[in-house]
């Protein structure tokens, strides 16, 4: 139990104590004045008075589970001290000294009791019982009091009305209260790490769609402004400027094409070439089939074995082009090197 100054000034059995223990000491105090005491039965009186000192400063500081046992070795020493003191007072013949050995006496019993009630658990029938005896004069106008308003408010909490089961009732009842928020307080911390992740792995699933059809465009833009080189630096042929195919096979003069017809044939050619070397460069054969996400409308289906022209192999995610025309985004793994 955790003791405090509440528990002295509202209990009238430790109430009573407290100040028959001072009582005690103030006669053993005076009586050691008179009766003109020397040596070590002045630290006696010094050192019970400081032991009254340290049990209202721990009880006044809520400390009392910190430095029970503490407390309880300081009391066994000051009981062992004061027998000496109380016999030497009773060796002598003077009413001082008399008065002192009552003073140390009342003192004694006072700290006698101390120890029972400090050394015992909540559960003991000391503290039940001194406890019990708080409030039982006015128990019974109280009960009278309260009947009506008890029973018609039974989810009513159950206060103490100074009987120790009340007590301990209230004390189970505070626990749960605190475990319960404890346990609510959990779950909504989990329910907010949940749905953070959730609109994590949403944000990232659509920043990498976002990032894929930004490659698209960026790849059909190459396309336009590549096409539109070539047509720039070869432009199409006019249908003046075809050559005329020849009729016969006979070695003459006038179908040989001339100077400007053989550069036009050359230049052709070449592109035609090196357009073939960089469609072969780039067309892949898949090694196992695929089937595109229905979400993402810009993935590609396509079989095993097929051919896949590639037109952009940044990332993981290539952009291809199918034979019947359609483009769009495969992954890369699926395909041989």
């Amino acid at each position: 139990m955790n003791f405090n100054i509440s528990h002295v000034t509202s209990n009238p059995i430790i109430l009573c104590s407290t100040v028959l223990a001072g009582i005690g000491w103030l006669l053993t105090f005076i009586a050691a004045c008179v009766t003109h005491l020397h040596g070590a039965s002045w630290w006696i009186v010094i050192y019970e008075f400081g032991l009254m000192m340290i049990i209202y400063l721990v009880l006044k500081k809520s400390m009392f589970n910190e430095y029970q046992l503490l407390l309880l070795i300081l009391l066994a020493i000051s009981i062992a001290m004061l027998t000496q003191l109380i016999e030497m007072f009773m060796n002598r013949t003077d009413q001082g000294s008399h008065a002192g050995a009552a003073g140390g006496c009342m003192l004694v019993i006072m700290q006698y009791l101390w120890v029972f009630i400090f050394g015992s658990t909540e559960q003991s029938a000391i503290v039940c019982s001194i406890y019990g005896m708080q409030h039982s004069t006015p128990l019974a106008s109280q009960t009278q009091f309260s009947n009506s308003s008890y029973r018609s408010n039974i989810g009513g909490s159950l206060r103490s009305i100074g009987t120790a089961s009340s007590y301990r009732a209230q004390r189970i009842q505070r626990q749960q209260e605190r475990q319960q928020k404890q346990f609510s307080e959990k779950q909504q911390m989990q329910q907010r790490e949940l749905s953070l992740r959730s609109n994590n792995a949403t944000s990232q699933k659509k920043n990498s769609r976002s990032v894929s059809t930004s490659n698209v465009s960026d790849v059909n833009n190459n396309n336009t402004e590549a096409t539109s080189t070539l047509n720039v630096i070869n432009p199409p042929l006019t249908p003046s400027e075809v050559p005329a195919t020849p009729t016969s096979i006979a070695p003459t003069l006038s179908v040989l094409p001339t100077n400007n017809d053989n550069n036009n044939n050359n230049n052709t050619s070449t592109l035609t070439a090196s357009t073939t070397t960089v469609l072969k460069k780039n067309n892949v054969k898949a090694l196992h089939a695929y089937r595109a996400n229905l979400e993402d409308p810009n993935e590609l289906s396509f079989e095993k074995h097929e051919v896949l022209e590639i037109l952009d192999k940044r990332g993981n995610w290539w952009q291809a082009k199918k034979k019947d025309g359609s483009i769009g985004i495969v992954p890369s793994n699926y395909f041989a090197a």
